[in-house]
């Protein structure tokens, strides 16, 4: 009788101890998962940003062209940005948007800028 007693005192012994336990860790992966998704939430926001900045520079660039050049420059100039994936060339072309003299100069000196940019200007970031 003293040896049932004691594995029922062990059994609810081991009760206490191993649900608070198995609590503590589903808590623990409960709060890690929440900050995984939180953390992909900001990545996805982030990412959100840099592709409505890119379509603004984009913008930018092709209605300057528009209004300096015309309609054909600036289609073509929109085709070549339209790959461009790196914010800071889409800032670098601004100088060139500024200061070309000729519609074709324009899309010269883009093109050639790309052609010399790592990955040709698609580089995704």
């Amino acid at each position: 009788m003293q040896e049932g007693r004691g594995l029922a005192n062990i059994e609810t012994m081991l009760r206490g101890n191993v649900v608070p336990f198995s609590e503590r860790y589903e808590r623990r992966g409960f709060e890690q998962g929440r900050e995984q998704g939180r953390e992909e939430g900001r990545e996805k926001g982030r990412e959100k940003g840099r592709e409505e900045a890119r379509e603004v520079i984009r913008d930018v660039h092709v209605r300057t062209a528009r209004v300096r050049f015309g309609d054909e420059v600036a289609e073509h100039l929109a085709v070549m940005l339209g790959s461009v994936w790196d914010l800071s060339l889409l800032a670098e072309i601004t100088d060139i948007v500024i200061w070309a003299r000729t519609g074709d100069e324009l899309l010269l000196q883009v093109r050639a800028f790309l052609e010399a940019a790592p990955g040709n200007g698609d580089v995704r970031r």
